[in-house]
């Protein structure tokens, strides 16, 4: 009796396996302050990448300006809550320097300081660091930071004049699309006259 021929096997093809692409959502971080804006939006400013990587800072006048391009909607709802708030406002961050500085150079700026004012006003923080970066437990920041502005010739007040001289508060705001109403109410408020 022969032997019964084996069934032919035929290749059957697997379903199609779909990719799966994960998304992951991120908030902004400070390389991001480096990078051009969407199409459209505020020009750019780059940065010395040196500088910018030894100082490692939050954000200090190196990075105002490209923090000043990138995100305007920050600074503009931060204008129309100091405008809305009623009595006194108290504005800091953790050393009060860096991003109450920005809020600084803002109120400044429509209060009508010149350049030089405000970079003095920020140069006279940065002097005052050393017993708050003792009290945070980092007596060697400031001067790591101090030794990085010398090694590129340069120093916190000549970063915030750079930026004082570039900055106008009442038309950043505008073009940032807060009402001319509200940049009044916040002007008024700077300068310590009386919100009609």
């Amino acid at each position: 009796m022969g032997r019964r021929p084996r069934p032919r096997r035929t290749h059957r093809p697997r379903p199609a396996q779909r990719r799966r692409t994960r998304h992951r959502r991120r908030a902004p971080s400070r390389r991001d302050h480096h990078r051009a804006p969407p199409a459209g939006g505020h020009r750019g400013h780059r940065l010395p990448g040196a500088l910018v990587h030894r100082l490692a800072l939050g954000h200090p006048p190196l990075h105002y300006r490209p923090f000043l391009d990138r995100f305007p909607e920050r600074v503009a709802a931060t204008a129309e809550a100091l405008a809305a708030a009623p009595g006194g406002v108290a504005f800091h961050c953790a050393a009060g320097r860096d991003r109450t500085g920005l809020v600084s150079l803002l109120l400044l700026s429509l209060a009508g300081a010149t350049p030089e004012e405000i970079a003095a006003d920020y140069a006279l923080s940065e002097e005052r660091m050393t017993p708050v970066f003792t009290a945070m437990g980092r007596a060697e920041e400031a001067a790591r930071q101090a030794a990085a502005y010398r090694a590129h010739a340069t120093s916190p007040y000549a970063e915030m004049l750079k930026v004082a001289r570039w900055f106008d508060g009442a038309a950043y705001l505008a073009a940032a699309g807060v009402p001319g109403t509200t940049v009044a109410a916040l002007q008024a408020r700077a300068t310590g006259q009386a919100r009609g």
